[in-house]
Order: structure tokens, then C-alpha cells, then sequence
């Protein structure tokens, strides 16, 4: 049977001659003695030699003919195969100048151009340097590179140009001063990355139809530079800088036309740098905001009004919420759509809501002169209306930011005939759509946002007091800069095919090699290398014994091809897909780096056995969406692992359906289902003597999850706050904006006396900063005591729950003095809440049990609740199968086991 060799995929000069571990290679011995056991354990050891050149080469200095030397070797990573770290032991002839001249190695051409000494081949630097830019994680790619984290970030620094180096091409490219040559309409916006905000600026100019730049960047506009601040002077200098570029360039009547929020630096920075010469647009969805922001505070200063009139009369009056609802939907509604602004119920709040609609003709006009006289207008019917209606002070920022600070002329500049990248001020068919606006900065940003959440360290934040040699501001800024630059502004290209050549060797024939005659060229689909397709090529025919005159077709060897479907592939590459099947690979994903159609895919993966997992004597129960589709995940309760994947493509689950499940013959032993909600507790309907909901014990016993108290506790506690917050000013209301107060914590009972009077202090130091009446304090204080007492007593939750509800209360109303009617409200508020809220966890019912069962398990040493199992389901919801549409694919990924945390 003939034999083969074949070369590394992509270098059709290097022949690999042996895989594995060798006694006889010096390298190997190296290799083991290193401390790399990701390497050693999943890694692809290569033996392979360089080929050799058919005649003696030249020294490139003297010309003259070089001779031997001997042998040299090299190790370097490469690529990696079928996911394993590829380890190459490279050996090629060494040759000598006559003269004394020094010679380059042979291996320089496999070595990256600005690192000849790293043990990366050239095209694995670029591949990891371009997956880093695109956002792929250090950690990741050192793990499939195998090599350290620590070389990895040292050639990113350095080619990122952060110490001095000169950066790689392809970071380098977006830093060319040219680019801002043709840059004319221009958005600035900012964004916070780790507590700085940080500024953007995007080029705005529409694509030309089949230009180059719309073909080979994305379709969103470019992304031009990130600042690292937005004070004035950084804005300034940058401005100057870009004004300074146009005018070198020869184009001394360049103005440009640029577009902000209404953040008074940019305004003053545009200014000083221009002198008047730039036109600055002011954005009209941050106008549109204000517009809402005013109405919204007219709507509730009416409704309340309304409802004191009304307070002593049974009449249907809608809140304040739903008012604001009607108001902003009117006020959204376009005018060629049907707007009911008869779902406001006062006609004040219909005029209110025409007035703030009337505004946004502004962007309707077709010069600014025109758009002066509308607001003109406006105003004076602004005040009419406060003066009858009697709301003194209706639209009164608004008008004070349009008018005294004058933004009214930054507003109306995106008239001006300057301001409209290809479309004429007599053009009958322009919409206020077709108006520059920062709408494609913010859509940048968020896919900003979108790929720093990919980073593992994205929610990091810098303090004083840590190490400056741990956290490099300066550093982590160009890195962060380079990689937006690079993959905000390029589009992800087509999987490059690289083909390897396979050599084959006939058998001996009467002691010597027959005569080849090779007359087909085969080619079939291989493993990829690193998301690349490879395509391995070789020639067949027959060989022909120069002896005996034997003939013998020459042909791959058995066993080495497989037909999937209707495709033929190699061996290795079918055993490359049954293992990426039961992983977090979809069958696009798989068909975009080996070429198979998907249709064959889809048969093999129906080929693998069906995964099923028995159930254990206790399981948690979280529901969750996917697609629009409610479902449930069923965990091992004691270690987090899903064991079944349950969907209903129809209605939601209830207690009902989760029980019909249970009902199987299969599924009898489960004793013990931890839920998250009481909502969960299977109940009926009050019986003849009006005694509420009655609680029905259903087998298997109900547990509540502990963390399902700390959510009792907030959602009582939030409604409190809400009706507090509605007391106060405007005023005083922004200062104190934040009045959530996380209630709940971890459930693992070793977490929860650690630093205890400490937390407290810093609550109560919170509490008297943001809430300044004595009552709500007091409220939280007990909330929280509340929570101790449970963890405490477990077994008794109904009666601390009621015996708390009356000392809290109690505390409450001697917060005063002198009570006046808004503290017997939220006093009335508290009582409400708190009796609707813990009226199901009270003794005698089964929510109650289930309460006083989960908090004492998790309170024992073995600490069960469904931690676990919202964090499996938090590593579920990353899968890149999480957003592909095959659920079948997903469940069996998910239980053969999905190891993310």
C-alpha cells in the first residue's frame, strides 16, 4: 500500500516529516523540559524540513557561491490544527560564505518582519494581532496559540506602538494623517470607558454608490479617532490639528460642518479653532429630549392637579405614569399617522401636547430664517398658554436653552445650504431624516460598547490606591484606541483557503522505487487551521516496476477519506466535526471554516446518539426566554449541571405544566423542586368561606430560593421609595436620582457575617446622604435587621415576618413629631405593600413552608440554592448557539456538558 507526505497547510515548502514525541530530537527534550502543560496535553508536535534549494545560492553580499554548513534548527508555533497548539521542530540545510560573510537563517522567511527573535511564525503573529483587534481575549488566544499571555501582550504593546516601537501595519494604516484630508462632516460625541469619558469622532459623509470605501469598510460611517479626553483644551487642539492638515493639503476654503449635543465645550472649542469659518450643528434628538423632558414635567404637574380636584369623588383618573405614556406617544406619532391625543383627559394636556409637537416643525422648514419665525411664534403661544392654564414656568429650560444661551442658532444652522451633504435647498423631496445628526455617532458607540463587553476586564474600574505598575492608563488606552480603529472600520474578511500538498510514495518493487506515471489531481476538504479552510491536493495515477514491468494504481491510502452526505473529506476532518458538534459551534460557523455544506452537516450531527440525564432527587427550576419562547432550565441543585432543556413554543409555563412534566413514571423519585417566585407553588382559587388563595401540598415539595426574600424585600421597598421620590422637588430630586437599594446578596451562607458592621456603616452613611427623611431610614434599617432574622431562625419566617411588620411600623410613626398627610401616606403606602407583599409568606400555607425549608437548607453546611444554576444559565445565555435559531442543537451542546465559568 503506498505511503504519504504532506506539507504544513499554507507553506508548501516545509514537509512535515514525523508527528510526535521523538527521543532523537534535542528539540523534543527541550520541549519536555519546558513548563507548559497546555502545550504538552493538547498540543501538536511537528517534525519538518525546510526545502532544500535545487542549486547552491549566493551570498547577497559578495555574490559568490555559498557552501554547506550543516544542519539548523528551530522551533516555532504555528497555526493551530483542529484546535490544538501547533509546535513545529523545523530543521534546514545551513550554508557559509567563502568570504566571512554573515548569513540570515533560513528561518527568517517563516518569522515575522519586526520580530526575528520571537517563536511565532509570521503569519500566527498577524492572525493573532488581527482576531485581538477584532476583540478576541488575550487568555483565548494564548490558549489556542500556546504560548504565554505574557508574549502575547508584549507583541501587542509593541506593535501597537505604545513603547516607542513603530506600530504594525495594520494598526498603523488608521493613524495616516491623510485620512482627514477628505473629512468634512464630522459628529463628536463621548463615551465612559473604565470612570473617563472619552471623545469620539466620526466621519458623517454619506457613501457614494459603488465607491471603493463603501466596499471595503462598513456600512456604518467611519470611526476617525477616539481622544483620550473631551475638556476643552483636548478638543481644541484637535480641531486646530484638523484644520492645520486641510490647509497644508491646499484647501484653503474648507469648512466643515460639524455636529454635537448641546455640551457648552464643544461649542466654545469649535469657536476658538475656527473662528467662525465651521458650521456647528446642534443635534435635534437631543433637542426632541428636551421637548419630551419639559412636557413630561407639564403632564404630571396637571395630573396631579386633576387628581386633588377629584380626591374625594369616585372617578376613573389616569396616573401620572399613564398620562406621561399618552403624551409621549402623541408626540412620536409623525403627522401622516393617526395620533389620539384623546387619550389625554384634560384639554390643558392636549394643548400641552400640541404645543410640544407644534416645536418640532423646526425640522421641517426649508431655511433657518423661516425656522426663526416658527419659534418666534411658538413662544409667544407658550406664554399664552401658561397664563390660562395657570402652569407657570411650562417649557421655561427649553425656551431658556433655545433663547438665552442661544442654541436656537446651532439648532437652525442644519438648514443652511453648506449643511447638506448632497441635496439642494429646493429639493421638494427632503425629510427631516435626511438631516445631519449624531444618530450614526451613537450607533457607533454602542457597538463600542458592545465589544468592550467582550473584554473579561471591562467593568474594572481605576482607584488611587492601586498599584500603578498593575494598571497602565496610558497603555491600556492606545490598546483600547487601536483595536476600535481597526475592527470598527474594516469588515471581517471571507476565511482564507490555504491548500496543503500531499506527496504519495509508491511501494518498492523488486528492491528499488518504480517509475511514477501521476495523471488526476484530487482535492478534498481537510481540518482548519485557526478559522481558515484548508484543501489538501495530490495526484494519482499508477507506478510502473522498472524490473518486472508490474503495474499498480497509486491512490490515497484506505481509510483515509470519508464521504459525509454527498461531500468526500478526509478522515481527520470527519472526526473534526463530531467533536465540534458537541460543542459551542453552529452549523454555519462549521461550514464557513471547512467548506462542508450545511445539509451534510445537519445528517451528521442527527448521527450522534440522543444525550439523556437522569434526574436527581432534588432540582432547581429557572425559567428563561429564548426567541421569544418561554422556557425552563432543569438543574442539578447540588452542582449547578442542567440536566434537561425544556421549551414551550406556545403560552407560558405555569405550576400546571411543570407538574404534568413531573407526572412521568420516569421522573417519580425527584422529591425536592427549588423555585424562584411563590408564583411557582401550585394553589386554588378561594374557597366558599372568602378565605384568600389556598395553598395546595403538591408532591414534589416546593423549596423558595433564599434570594427569593431578598426580592420580597425590594419590591417592597421600591414601591416605597417610588411614592417618597414623587414628595420631592425637581431640584432635589435630581441631586438624590438614585434610591435603589440592593437588599439582596449572595446566598452562600459563608459570605454573609463577613465585615458585617462595617457594610452597615457604609449603608447608613448611604441612607443619610440620599434620603433625608427619618422615616424611610428607619424603614431600610428594619428591612435589613428583617434579613438577619431570617438567616438566623429560618424555621420560624412566618412569625419574625409578622412580628416584624408590626415594630417596623411602629418605629415608622414615632419618626415624627408632627405628622402631616404626606407622612400618614407613606406610612398607609408601607403598610399596603408590605401586607400584599408578605401576605402568601405567612404560617400556614405552603409558600410559607417552602420560605422557611429554603432558607434553612441554604443556611446548613452543604449551602443549596439556585447560585449555581443562575450562574450556569448566565454561561448558557453566552453561547454563541444561544443565538442561532436551532434549539436542538443547543440542548444537546448544553447537556454533554457546557464548562464556561
Amino acid at each position: 500500500m503506498p505511503t504519504f507526505r504532506e506539507t504544513v497547510p499554507g507553506m508548501p515548502d516545509v514537509w512535515i516529516d514525523s508527528e510526535g514525541f521523538d527521543e532523537a530530537c534535542p528539540a523534543c527534550q527541550a520541549t519536555r523540559r519546558r513548563k507548559n502543560p497546555e502545550t504538552q496535553s493538547r498540543g501538536l508536535l511537528l517534525h519538518a524540513s525546510l526545502t532544500a534549494p535545487a542549486e547552491r545560492p549566493r551570498c547577497p553580499t559578495c555574490q559568490a557561491r555559498l557552501t554547506a554548513r550543516g544542519t539548523a534548527r528551530a522551533t516555532l508555533h504555528d497555526l493551530p490544527i483542529d484546535g490544538r497548539p501547533v509546535v513545529m521542530h523545523l530543521s534546514a540545510r545551513s550554508w557559509r560564505c567563502p568570504g566571512g560573510c554573515l548569513q540570515p537563517s533560513p528561518f527568517d522567511p517563516l518569522r515575522p518582519e519586526e520580530h526575528r527573535s520571537t517563536k511565532l511564525t509570521r503569519r500566527l503573529h498577524e492572525a493573532v494581532l488581527t482576531s485581538w483587534l477584532r476583540g478576541e481575549a488575550v487568555r483565548t488566544l494564548a490558549r489556542q496559540a500556546g504560548v504565554s499571555e505574557q508574549l502575547l501582550w508584549t507583541l501587542i504593546n509593541d506593535d501597537v506602538g505604545v513603547r516607542g516601537h513603530p506600530p504594525h501595519p495594520l494598526v498603523g494604516g488608521w493613524r495616516d494623517r491623510r485620512r482627514l484630508e477628505s473629512l468634512r462632516f464630522i459628529g463628536i460625541d463621548e463615551i465612559v470607558w473604565h470612570g473617563q469619558a472619552l471623545l469620539v469622532v466620526v466621519d458623517l459623509r454619506p457613501d457614494e454608490p459603488g465607491s471603493v470605501r463603501s466596499a471595503s469598510v462598513n456600512r456604518d460611517h467611519r470611526l476617525i479617532d477616539i481622544l483620550p479626553a473631551r475638556d476643552l483644551e483636548t478638543v481644541e487642539r484637535y480641531l486646530r490639528d484638523l484644520d492645520r492638515v486641510n490647509r497644508e493639503a491646499g484647501r484653503s476654503d474648507w469648512t466643515p460642518v460639524i455636529v454635537t449635543d448641546m455640551w457648552g465645550d464643544y461649542r466654545s472649542a469649535i469657536q476658538r479653532a475656527f473662528h467662525g469659518r465651521a458650521i456647528h450643528i446642534a443635534d435635534r434628538f437631543h433637542i426632541a429630549l428636551k421637548v419630551a423632558e419639559d412636557l413630561d414635567h407639564v403632564i404630571v404637574d396637571l395630573t396631579r392637579r386633576l387628581q386633588a380636584r377629584h380626591a374625594d369623588e369616585d372617578a376613573d383618573i389616569p396616573s401620572a405614569v399613564q398620562s406621561k405614556a399618552a403624551a409621549r406617544a402623541y408626540l412620536r406619532a409623525s403627522s401622516g399617522e393617526a395620533a389620539k391625543p384623546d387619550r389625554l383627559p384634560t384639554p390643558h394636556m392636549r394643548e400641552a401636547a400640541d404645543l410640544a409637537r407644534r416645536l418640532q416643525e423646526l425640522w421641517t422648514v426649508r431655511t433657518p430664517m423661516e425656522g426663526l419665525r416658527l419659534f418666534r411664534t411658538w413662544r409667544e403661544e407658550v406664554h399664552r398658554w401658561t397664563i390660562e392654564a395657570e402652569v407657570p414656568g411650562a417649557f421655561s429650560r427649553l425656551i431658556h436653552l433655545l433663547d438665552r444661551e442661544s442654541w436656537l442658532i446651532e439648532t437652525l444652522n442644519v438648514h443652511r445650504p453648506e449643511a447638506r451633504p448632497g441635496s439642494s435647498v429646493a429639493d421638494p423631496d427632503r425629510s427631516p431624516s435626511s438631516l445631519l445628526t449624531t444618530a450614526r455617532v451613537e450607533r457607533m458607540i454602542r457597538r463600542m460598547r458592545d465589544m468592550e463587553r467582550r473584554s473579561p476586564n471591562h467593568r474594572r474600574l481605576p482607584f488611587a490606591q492601586e498599584d500603578q505598575s498593575r494598571w497602565d492608563e496610558e497603555v491600556r488606552f492606545h490598546r483600547y484606541r487601536a483595536r476600535l480603529l481597526y475592527a470598527l472600520n474594516t469588515r471581517v474578511p471571507r476565511p482564507a483557503t490555504l491548500q496543503r500538498d500531499l506527496q504519495l510514495i509508491p511501494e518498492r518493487c523488486c528492491g528499488a522505487l518504480p517509475d511514477v506515471d501521476l495523471q488526476v489531481v484530487c482535492r478534498v476538504a481537510d481540518r482548519p487551521v485557526m478559522g481558515a479552510r484548508v484543501v489538501t491536493r495530490w495526484e494519482e495515477g499508477q507506478s510502473t516496476c522498472n524490473r518486472c514491468g508490474d503495474v499498480k494504481p497509486l491512490r490515497m491510502p484506505d481509510g483515509e477519506l470519508t464521504r459525509i452526505g454527498g461531500s468526500l473529506v478526509r478522515t481527520v476532518l470527519s472526526r473534526h466535526l463530531l467533536t465540534r458538534l458537541e460543542e459551542d459551534h453552529s452549523l454555519t460557523a462549521l461550514h464557513r471554516t471547512t467548506g462542508v455544506p450545511i445539509q451534510a452537516l445537519r445528517a451528521l450531527r442527527h448521527s450522534l446518539p440522543t444525550p439523556e440525564t437522569d434526574l436527581p432527587t432534588s432540582i432547581g427550576v429557572v425559567p428563561f426566554s429564548w426567541r421569544r419562547q418561554r422556557c425552563l432550565l432543569i438543574t442539578d441543585i447540588a452542582t449547578g449541571q442542567p440536566v434537561e432543556l425544556l421549551r414551550r413554543p406556545e403560552g407560558d409555563w405555569t405550576p400546571d405544566a411543570l407538574q404534568a412534566w413531573l407526572s412521568d413514571p420516569t421522573r417519580a423519585h425527584v422529591e425536592r423542586i427549588w423555585v424562584e417566585k411563590p408564583e411557582w407553588i401550585p394553589y386554588h382559587e378561594a374557597d366558599s368561606t372568602g378565605r384568600g388563595l389556598t395553598f395546595t401540598p403538591v408532591l414534589p415539595q416546593r423549596v423558595l430560593d433564599p434570594f427569593s426574600s431578598a426580592r420580597l424585600l425590594q419590591k417592597s421597598i421600591r414601591g416605597v421609595l417610588d411614592e417618597y421620590t414623587r414628595t420631592m422637588e425637581i431640584s432635589v430630586r435630581r441631586a438624590r436620582s438614585r434610591y435603589r437599594v440592593t437588599l439582596g446578596t449572595n446566598p452562600d451562607p459563608s459570605t454573609w457575617p463577613v465585615d458585617e458592621r462595617l457594610r452597615r456603616r457604609a449603608r447608613e452613611a448611604q441612607w443619610n446622604h440620599l434620603i433625608v427623611d427619618q422615616g424611610m431610614q428607619y424603614a431600610l434599617t428594619g428591612l435589613h435587621d428583617l434579613k438577619a432574622r431570617l438567616r438566623a431562625r429560618p424555621q420560624d419566617a412566618g412569625e419574625i415576618l409578622r412580628v416584624w411588620r408590626t415594630g417596623v411600623l411602629r418605629r415608622f410613626e414615632r419618626a415624627f413629631d408632627e405628622p402631616d398627610d404626606s407622612w400618614h401616606q407613606r406610612v398607609a403606602a408601607l403598610d399596603g405593600r408590605l401586607q400584599n407583599v408578605f401576605a402568601l409568606a405567612l404560617d400556614g400555607n405552603a409558600v410559607g413552608d417552602a420560605l422557611a425549608l429554603g432558607l434553612q437548607l441554604a443556611a446548613s453546611p452543604t449551602g443549596l440554592s439556585l447560585a449555581r444554576s443562575r450562574r450556569r444559565l448566565r454561561a448558557i445565555k453566552e453561547l454563541s448557539l444561544y443565538r442561532s435559531s436551532d434549539w436542538e442543537h443547543l440542548r444537546r451542546v448544553v447537556l454533554t456538558g457546557v464548562d464556561r465559568d
